[in-house]
C-alpha cells in the first residue's frame, strides 16, 4: 500500500495533478475514479521523472507483502490508460523491461495546491465530434490577454477527430525545450503529424504565455517581401503611418509574450528563418514552435524530429499487446472516433449545422446491421478482447502504410465507409488489407522506381478515394482549388458553378454523365445548391474535409498532402483551368458580400480565407492571361488589402497585371486604363510620393480620351484635383476643376438632348 511520505508534494503534468498522502488524482478539477494499487503505481512513475520503471519494481511498488506476476502489473497499467483518457500515451512501454512517464512534471509544495471548491461546476459540454476522454483545447483567458490578444480569434481549433497518440516523447521534449530555447522546429515527411504535435503542444503551455497562442501560416502565396506583413496580420499588430512591414512587427512584438506556431511546410524556409529571426531578437519573451520539411538553419534552433509511429515488426502481435503499438492504437482509435460520431448521428440526426434533411443514403444506413460501436471497440483494443483476425489485419495494414499517421487515418475511413454498410469489424480490415496489399506491392517492387516517403499517403488516398460516389469525387476535386481554409459558402457557390463535364475522365471506370448547370429557374438553383452542401456533409463524414472553428467562424480544410493529390487528379482530367476561372469568377461576389458585413473589430477568418483566394486566382488569371478576371478581382478587393495593411503587395500584383496586359501583342488600352486607374487610387494609400499618383491619373485621364470613356475621364480628373491640391499646385487643380465642370456639364445637355 501507499508508502509513508512526510514532505508530501502535488505532482501536476498534463491537465492532472496529483497528490500522494492520501493519492489523489484529479482530472480538470475532478477526481478520476481509479483503485489504490493504480494510483501507487502512476506515483511510482511520476516520481521518476522520465525514468524507465521495471516491471519487478512496480509489482514490489502496489503489492510490498506479494510477489505478482507480468500479467498483474499489465492490468493495472491498462487501468491508468483507461483513466488518463486522452493521455493515456503518458504511460509508455518499454519492451522488454517496463514503463516509463513521458511527460513534463511540476511540483508544488503541499500549500500551493488548492482543491477545487465544491460543488465543482460542471464541465462544458465537449464538441459533438470530440470523444468523452479528450480534453477541450482552451488558450489563455480572453480577460489577461491586451487589446491585441483578439489576433489570438484566429487560432485554428481543428476538429480533432483521434486522442493525441503516440507522440508524447516528443512532446514532453517540445516542453522541455520550451523552458530553454525560443525556437523549437518540428521537422518530419509528410503526414508525420507535425501540426497536431504543435497544436498540442501549444494547448497545453497557453497558460504560461500572458498575450497566448498565435498561430502564422505562411503559404506559397505569400510573396517574398511579405513574410513580416504576415507576422503582423497574424498578431493584428497596429498599423504604424510610414512604417514598413518589419519595422511595424519588430516594433510590435518588444512587449509581447506569445507563443507563435508557425507553418513553414509550403513556404521559403530561408526568408522564413530571416524574418523569424529578427522578431526573435526584438521580442525577448517570444517563442516559436515551427513546422517545417527542414530545419531553418538558426544558431538559436532546436530541431525535434519526427519519424513514424511505433509499429509491430512481427506479422503477428499478442491481443494484450497490441495497445502498446502507437500505430495500430491510432488506427482503431480512428475507427472508434469515427463510430461514435456515427452514433451520434444515428440517435440525434438533427444536431448538424448544416444538414436540414436526412439523405436517403443516411435512411438506409440506419436500416443496415449495426457496426461496433466506438466505446466498446476501444474497450475491447484495452482489454485484451480484440480478436486476433482484427488484430493481424490491423498490423498488415500499420505495415504496409510505414506507420505514418495521416495514411492510417485515410485508412480508418475507407474501412468505417464498410462498415457502415455493416461489414464486421475483421472483415472490414482484412478486405482492406488484401486491397492495399495488391496495389503496393507492384508499385514497390518495379525495379528503377524510387518508393517516396509520401507514397503511403498517395496509397491510402487512391483506395479511400475509390471508395467514394462518382460525385464525391468530382466535389474533392473541386475544392482542392481553394488554396487554404475556406467558408462553407464559398463551397457550395463553387460547386454550383462548376460544369461536371468532367465526370468520364476520373475513377478507374466511366462515370455518370451530368448535364451542365443552367439553372434556368430558382428550383434549379436551390437543387443545385443543396446537392453541394450535401456532398460537403459527406465529405466531411469521409475524413478527406475538415472543420475548423475560428473563434465561432466554422471554415472547412482539406488537408495539404490531400489537398496536393487531388489537384494533381484534376488536372490530369483537364478541368483545372475551368475550375479556376469559376473560382476566380465568383470571388468579386463573395468579396462583396463580406465587405458589406460592416466595419469590423478585429480580422477575421473570412478576411484571411478571402486573401488567400485572392492571391490565388490573380496568379492564375496573370498566367493564364485572363487579364479582364484579373483586373475585376483587382478593382473589387481594393477594400480587402487596406484593411489588412497589405497596400505595397496590392501595387506589386497590379503592376504584375499590368506588365502582362503590355506585353501582349494586341493593344488593351481599355485594360491598360482600368489597371492604371487601380495603381492611381492606391499610390496615396501606400504612402507613395503624391508626383507618382499623378502621373497614374494622367495616364488613366489620356487612355480615357483614346477609349472615349466618359466615366474615367471624369475619375481620372477627380483624381488629379485632389493630388494636386494636396500637392500644393492650387493654380494647376483649379484649371482641372475647371476642366471638370465643363465635361460634367456637356455629358448633362447630352443626356438631356437625348431625353426630349
Amino acid at each position: 500500500m501507499p508508502s509513508l511520505r512526510p514532505n508530501e508534494t502535488i505532482l501536476a503534468f498534463s491537465r492532472f495533478t496529483l497528490s500522494q498522502e492520501p493519492p489523489r488524482l484529479v482530472a480538470d478539477g475532478l477526481e478520476v475514479e481509479l483503485g489504490a494499487r493504480a494510483l501507487e503505481l502512476l506515483i511510482a512513475l511520476v516520481e521518476a521523472r522520465g525514468r524507465p520503471v521495471a516491471q519487478a519494481e512496480l509489482g514490489r511498488r502496489g503489492w510490498p507483502e506479494l510477489n505478482v506476476d507480468v500479467n498483474t502489473v499489465q492490468s493495472q497499467i491498462s487501468a491508468l490508460r483507461r483513466a488518463l483518457g486522452d493521455d493515456r500515451d503518458l504511460i509508455v512501454t518499454v519492451p522488454g523491461f517496463g514503463y516509463r512517464f513521458a511527460a513534463e512534471v511540476q511540483t508544488n509544495g503541499p500549500g500551493d495546491y488548492v482543491p477545487p471548491a465544491s460543488p465543482t461546476p460542471p464541465a462544458p459540454p465537449a464538441p459533438s465530434w470530440q470523444l468523452p476522454s479528450e480534453p477541450p483545447i482552451v488558450s489563455a483567458p480572453r480577460a489577461a490577454q491586451p487589446a491585441f490578444g483578439a489576433a489570438a480569434s484566429l487560432a485554428r481549433t481543428q476538429q480533432q477527430l483521434t486522442p493525441f497518440i503516440g507522440r508524447h516523447a516528443e512532446l514532453s521534449e517540445v516542453l522541455g525545450l520550451i523552458s530553454i530555447t525560443r525556437l523549437i522546429t518540428l521537422v518530419g515527411a509528410t503526414g508525420a503529424g507535425k501540426a497536431r504535435l504543435a497544436h498540442e503542444a501549444a494547448r497545453r503551455l497557453a497558460a504560461r504565455f500572458r498575450d497566448g497562442v498565435v498561430p502564422v501560416a505562411l503559404s506559397a502565396l505569400t510573396p517574398d517581401d511579405g513574410f513580416a506583413a504576415a507576422f503582423a496580420l497574424a498578431l493584428h499588430l497596429p498599423t504604424g503611418s510610414g512604417q514598413t512591414p518589419l519595422a511595424r512587427l519588430l516594433d510590435g512584438v518588444r512587449t509581447r509574450e506569445v507563443l507563435l506556431v508557425v507553418d513553414c511546410n509550403e513556404c521559403d524556409g530561408a526568408l522564413a528563418a530571416h524574418t523569424l529571426d529578427a522578431l526573435l531578437a526584438a521580442g525577448p519573451n517570444v517563442r516559436a514552435i515551427v513546422t517545417a520539411s527542414a530545419p531553418l538553419g538558426l544558431c538559436i534552433e532546436e530541431v525535434v524530429t519526427l519519424g513514424p509511429l511505433r509499429t509491430p515488426e512481427q506479422p503477428r502481435v499478442n491481443a494484450t499487446l497490441a495497445p502498446e503499438y502507437d500505430a495500430l492504437r491510432l488506427l482503431f482509435a480512428r475507427l472508434a472516433t469515427l463510430s461514435a460520431r456515427r452514433e451520434r448521428q444515428r440517435v440525434s440526426p438533427q444536431t448538424s449545422p448544416h444538414s436540414s434533411q436526412q439523405t436517403s443514403q443516411q435512411t438506409s444506413q440506419q436500416t443496415s446491421p449495426r457496426p461496433l460501436s466506438g466505446n466498446a471497440l476501444l474497450t475491447a483494443l484495452d482489454g485484451g478482447a480484440m480478436s486476433q483476425a482484427a488484430i493481424d489485419a490491423a498490423v498488415l495494414i500499420t505495415q504496409l502504410l510505414a506507420g505514418v499517421p495521416l495514411a492510417l487515418e485515410l485508412a480508418a475511413a475507407t474501412i468505417d465507409q464498410n462498415m457502415r454498410a455493416g461489414e464486421p469489424l475483421e472483415s472490414a480490415l482484412a478486405r482492406y488489407a488484401q486491397c492495399l496489399d495488391a496495389l503496393i506491392g507492384p508499385r514497390i517492387e518495379t525495379p528503377g522506381v524510387p518508393h517516396s516517403r509520401s507514397a503511403p499517403i498517395t496509397l491510402a488516398f487512391d483506395l479511400h478515394f475509390a471508395r467514394l460516389d462518382r460525385r464525391a469525387r468530382l466535389h474533392l476535386l473541386r475544392l482542392s482549388m481553394f488554396a487554404g481554409e475556406f467558408p462553407r459558402c464559398a463551397a457550395i457557390g463553387l460547386l454550383g458553378a462548376c460544369e461536371p463535364s468532367m465526370a468520364a475522365n476520373i475513377g478507374a471506370g466511366p462515370l455518370e454523365q451530368t448535364h451542365e448547370r443552367t439553372p434556368a429557374t430558382l428550383h434549379d438553383a436551390i437543387r443545385n445548391d443543396a446537392l453541394a452542401d450535401a456532398a460537403l456533409d459527406a465529405l466531411t463524414e469521409a475524413g478527406l474535409v475538415e472543420e475548423i472553428d475560428s473563434s465561432g467562424q466554422w471554415m472547412l480544410h482539406i488537408r495539404r498532402p490531400v489537398r496536393h493529390l487531388a489537384r494533381d487528379m484534376l488536372r490530369d482530367a483537364g478541368e483545372y483551368d475551368r475550375t479556376a476561372l469559376a473560382l476566380a469568377t465568383g470571388l468579386p461576389v463573395r468579396l462583396n458580400a463580406h465587405r458589406k458585413r460592416g466595419e469590423r473589430a478585429h480580422i477575421d477568418a473570412l478576411d484571411i480565407s478571402d486573401l488567400e483566394e485572392l492571391r490565388a486566382s490573380l496568379e492564375w488569371s496573370t498566367q493564364c492571361e485572363r487579364f479582364e478576371t484579373a483586373i475585376s478581382l483587382l478593382e473589387g478587393s481594393a477594400w480587402l488589402w487596406t484593411r489588412l495593411s497589405l497596400e505595397p503587395e496590392y501595387l506589386q500584383r497590379s503592376r504584375a497585371v499590368l506588365a502582362g496586359v503590355q506585353a501582349g501583342t494586341t493593344p488593351r488600352r481599355r485594360d491598360e486604363m482600368r489597371v492604371h486607374a487601380v495603381l492611381a487610387s492606391t499610390l496615396p494609400l501606400a504612402h507613395a510620393p503624391v508626383a507618382q499618383a499623378i502621373a497614374a491619373w494622367e495616364t488613366v485621364y489620356e487612355l480615357a480620351n483614346a477609349c472615349a470613356d466618359s466615366a474615367f475621364r471624369e475619375r481620372a480628373l477627380t483624381g488629379l484635383i485632389v493630388c494636386c491640391s494636396e500637392a500644393g499646385d492650387t493654380r494647376r487643380a483649379a484649371e482641372l476643376q475647371a476642366r471638370y465642370d465643363r465635361i460634367v456639364k456637356a455629358g448633362n445637355a447630352r443626356s438631356g438632348a437625348a431625353s426630349r
